[in-house]
């Protein structure tokens, strides 16, 4: 059975491209993760009491066994010598806010240092994965898998930041469960799981065009799984039985093969409250021959652009007021509307040949390596970076700060700069002192910066423990452009395209913050 083609058949009836539900056995399988049970094992192993003492007491119900582990383990946590490293280089003790923070904490240190499995088959599965066109993914995963591999997507951490949202439903992460940059945020122990459930109406609210929508591709849940059927309970109890009739052949569930059995595609159900939801069941032991059919849908605009004009679009709808940034284009009367797919004009007054707002991330890295934009700093700064970075935070724009004289004398940032450069100016130093570069140092003390693009924690760690001074920036420069054409056409080697995102960010914030 050709698992592509069969699928490829099934995708086609949609106009929307698919969202994808991913689950924890994805990051088993490529990262080589516990599953919930052997994650929380881990945590009792010489720490606190045997795993089978708080599993048998919670009645074996996992977010309970969290719930009292969490208990003791912040008692050893706070007093053993064993986590003192953990607590002197966890200064913000305020975030420390729950008895479960600290297990919480280490679990979040734990899957921030995972890799990818080194598994040719499995590495060649993720690159495939790598290219699907979805419109956005859905996860209860922690690690942060996903947002390397899909580095522009937009992340939405926790139910709270998803319902309180303007999410465009394009170009985003969901992770409803949590995420490991935020250690609070984890959905774990038997509370966190209360307050989870009670929002789960709100959630399902939220998430009900997508489910109309879209095709949703489960990856990473067994059938059974208590996720999918809690949420899919919560959307089947907003929606009538037409709706729910709607929704028969658009809900895909995936799950491994490791036997000798043919890979296979066939109808099977749910059943939620009484109701038989059909869904389409696939089987397969190669996930590429799942991911190559969702690489075939095509887009006459980027993601980027699809954001961009969603946004705008929604502000003014919800403002009625455009503020003078959409600019009326005439239409020549003689236009045969017939041969034309889709026109928007989305402009800002009186300027040049190419709108600022847009102008995106890979402009300004152009402009940065190689200075050839002769982009206005002031207009930069005022109009087209607070747009770009409220979808993607990690634009460096220094350069245009420095260039508009932004900076007071003692190189601090004038009262009038705009709030969305303001929120983002410590970000970049902040990131001197993370998790990984202190691991770095801890594991390398004599370390020094190669000046490539392998490791920029190697960067960071040198300017951490060096000074900014210690950075050659003329060899930085070089090595930004002399890669900058293998960038530009995606020739870098897996990971490096976001390795050079990060030093160009480095590099800006390097050169434009000191006179």
């Amino acid at each position: 059975m050709d698992i592509k083609v069969l699928l490829n058949d099934h995708l086609k009836h949609f106009k929307a491209a698919p969202f994808l539900f991913i689950g924890s056995g994805f990051s088993r399988r490529y990262l080589g993760l516990e599953d919930w049970k052997g994650l929380l094992q881990r945590f009792c192993k010489d720490n606190i009491s045997s795993f089978d003492y708080y599993y048998s007491k919670a009645n074996s119900n996992l977010a309970m066994t969290a719930s009292l582990m969490s208990k003791d383990f912040s008692e050893t946590w706070w007093k053993s010598d064993k986590f003192k490293s953990s607590r002197e280089s966890y200064s913000e003790y305020g975030k420390m806010t729950r008895e479960s923070s600290p297990l919480k904490y280490e679990i979040s240190k734990y899957l921030s240092d995972i890799n990818v499995l080194e598994n040719k088959e499995l590495q060649q599965e993720l690159i495939d994965f790598k290219n699907v066109v979805v419109d956005g993914i859905i996860t209860t995963n922690w690690d942060n898998l996903l947002e390397i591999l899909f580095p522009d997507y937009d992340v939405y951490v926790g139910q709270s930041d998803l319902i309180n949202s303007n999410v465009q439903e394009i170009g985003e992460i969901y992770k409803i469960h949590g995420s490991v940059n935020d250690f609070n945020s984890l959905v774990l122990t038997d509370e966190d799981y209360h307050d989870f459930n009670s929002k789960n109406p709100y959630l399902a609210a939220k998430l009900l065009s997508i489910f109309m929508e879209h095709p949703i591709i489960f990856i990473g849940y067994s059938i059974s799984d208590s996720n999918i059927r809690e949420i899919l309970k919560s959307i089947s109890q907003c929606i009538s039985e037409s709706g729910l009739k709607r929704m028969e052949n658009s809900i895909f569930l995936v799950e491994p093969l490791f036997n000798v059995e043919e890979d296979t595609l066939e109808k099977s159900y749910i059943n939620i409250d009484n109701h038989n939801l059909p869904i389409t069941h696939i089987k397969a032991k190669n996930y590429s021959d799942i991911y190559i059919p969702l690489q075939s849908y095509k887009r006459k605009l980027s993601v980027k652009q699809l954001k961009q004009i969603k946004s705008q679009l929604y502000e003014i709808v919800k403002t009625n007021d455009p503020n003078e940034r959409i600019a009326l284009i005439d239409i020549d009367q003689d236009t045969n509307f017939a041969d034309v797919d889709f026109v928007l004009g989305v402009g800002i007054k009186s300027f040049h040949e190419k709108g600022l707002i847009g102008i995106d991330r890979e402009d300004i890295i152009e402009d940065i390596v190689l200075n050839n934009r002769d982009f206005d700093p002031i207009d930069m700064v005022n109009i087209s970076l607070p747009i770009i970075l409220k979808y993607q935070y990690r634009t460096p724009f220094f350069k245009y700060l420095r260039e508009g004289n932004y900076f007071n004398d003692n190189d601090s940032i004038i009262e009038n700069t705009p709030a969305k450069l303001k929120d983002n100016l410590e970000r970049v130093s902040s990131e001197l002192n993370n998790y990984g570069t202190r691991k770095l140092l801890e594991r390398n003390p004599d370390l020094e910066y190669e000046y490539n693009l392998r490791n920029p924690n190697s960067l960071r760690a040198k300017i951490s423990r060096d000074g900014k001074d210690s950075i050659d920036l003329n060899r930085l420069k070089d090595l930004l452009v002399e890669n900058y054409e293998d960038y530009c056409s995606n020739c870098l080697e897996n990971g490096n395209a976001s390795n050079y995102r990060t030093i160009v960010r480095i590099y800006d914030w390097l050169k434009y913050t000191q006179n």
